[in-house]
């Protein structure tokens, strides 16, 4: 735990307009983090010639970046950085992912607040909040966390915008972090169970919040956000049928929830400890299988691509 080291994925798109500009600021600020131990990838779908030329003239010294031409949601290519930059450099304590519209701007101790979380050895998923799009209010949750932590119970969620992923979930999930059969919608309501699987559990950090611009990029660009079946939380890759699990009864067997705030799937609570740890491990091969996408349905070495390391790695 003392050699811990992180790797902060920055994840942008310009299929609807180019924010090279808007890059460049969040970058710099996320150069100036005060921890020596952590490496920033640029993870880009469809990005513009003109943006990859400035941010590679920029930063070649100091970052890698990852692109991808194929139209693909954030799920997938946050988990094909990991995978690429873990097999360049090695594992990392853990991952954080950063939507692109945030900014941390001064707050640049953010990696010592995750570091202290990460030392107690309780948590695989760390939240740092925004100032806008939290999600909270779904959950009748202040507008901010202060004052003390929150651990996030079972079945609820916040919208995904910053946060921790341990090393544990991606060896876990076969190298993967990220459930990765949705299409737009619908992934963070998922999360709880990942972390409860593992015997785990998910944290927001109290105080710290962060600049957002909602949408930067635009929300889910490579995917209709409905999807043909016209429902949110039935918009899976490769037109799958999210209702093949919600009628699964070995869904509910093992403890599964989904989309939990509109009930379309509750979790069975019994099936869970105090501290919200799944009692049986059945739950994590059930994740395993149905909510990420197997090789015959995306190879993630099939995915075109361009991974360009830094400089001196």
């Amino acid at each position: 735990m003392l050699n811990t080291k992180y790797l902060i994925v920055y994840n942008i798109c310009e299929i609807g307009k180019t924010n090279c500009d808007w890059y460049i600021k969040c970058i710099d600020n996320l150069l100036k983090i005060n921890y020596k131990r952590y490496h920033i990838v640029v993870s880009g779908c469809r990005v513009s010639t003109e943006t990859k030329q400035e941010l590679y003239n920029r930063y070649k010294d100091k970052v890698s970046f990852i692109y991808t031409e194929n139209f693909l949601a954030v799920n997938v290519t946050f988990n094909l950085a990991v995978r690429y930059c873990v097999k360049k450099f090695g594992s990392f304590t853990g991952y954080l992912y950063f939507d692109s519209g945030v900014d941390i701007e001064n707050n640049y101790g953010l990696l010592n607040e995750i570091e202290e979380r990460v030392r107690q050895d309780k948590y695989s998923m760390i939240t740092i909040q925004p100032d806008t799009d939290t999600g909270h209010g779904n959950w009748n949750l202040p507008q901010y966390i202060k004052n003390s932590d929150f651990i996030m119970p079972i079945g609820k969620c916040c919208n995904l915008h910053v946060s921790y992923f341990s090393d544990e979930l991606r060896v876990a999930f076969n190298n993967k972090i990220i459930p990765d059969i949705f299409n737009a919608y619908c992934t963070e309501s998922v999360f709880s169970f990942l972390n409860a699987c593992i015997q785990k559990q998910w944290v927001i950090v109290k105080d710290l919040i962060l600049t957002h611009i909602k949408e930067q990029d635009g929300a889910t660009m490579s995917y209709d956000h409905i999807g043909p079946r016209r429902a949110t939380w039935n918009n899976l890759y490769a037109m799958a049928d999210m209702r093949e699990i919600i009628n699964d009864p070995k869904a509910r067997e093992v403890g599964l929830g989904y989309e939990e705030l509109a009930g379309i799937l509750m979790h069975d609570p019994q099936l869970y400890t105090a501290e919200g740890h799944c009692k049986n491990n059945k739950l994590k091969h059930y994740i395993k299988d149905k909510l990420f996408l197997s090789p015959d349905q995306l190879n993630y070495d099939h995915i075109l691509n361009t991974f360009t390391p830094v400089n001196n790695a």
